[in-house]
């Protein structure tokens, strides 16, 4: 297994992943730490059009990007233009990395609309993840 430590550096071997001399099954690694988001947002015109179809007073246009601190680096996921005027998304642009896509998560149904990460409220500050998945539910 992988030591107890918050990372461990892994290197690739004739197609296998090593943690020093010991061979590793990253598709069997588990980890008991909650793997947080890293959620950015700066106020610029993302859009020529707000959400409603206005070409003027964009000043509620925001960048959002998603992504993951990963060694110091933050490595983006997600970006889109939000416009919260109107609490309408313009578009989103998804990275998917190609090796990932084989550990997709394939199981019926989706995952509940999360307003922020754990404790935090940056976004949707007048309401609650509980109240935004009544919103949205038939």
């Amino acid at each position: 297994g992988l030591p107890k430590e918050k990372s461990a550096k892994l290197t690739c071997d004739d197609g296998a992943f090593f943690s020093g001399d010991t061979e590793v099954a990253v598709e069997k690694a588990t980890c008991n730490r909650r793997q947080e988001p890293r959620l950015t947002r700066s106020q610029e015109e993302c859009s020529p059009l707000g959400a409603d179809g206005r070409s003027k007073d964009l000043d509620d246009l925001w960048l959002v990007q998603i992504g993951w601190d990963i060694d110091g680096s933050f490595i983006e996921q997600i970006r889109l233009c939000h416009d919260e005027k109107v609490f309408g998304t313009l578009w989103t642009n998804h990275t998917v990395y190609g090796p990932s896509i084989n550990f997709r998560d394939t199981e019926s149904g989706r995952p509940g609309f999360r307003i922020d990460n754990t404790y935090m409220k940056r976004f949707y500050k007048w309401t609650t993840s509980t109240k935004m998945n009544d919103y949205y539910s038939r």
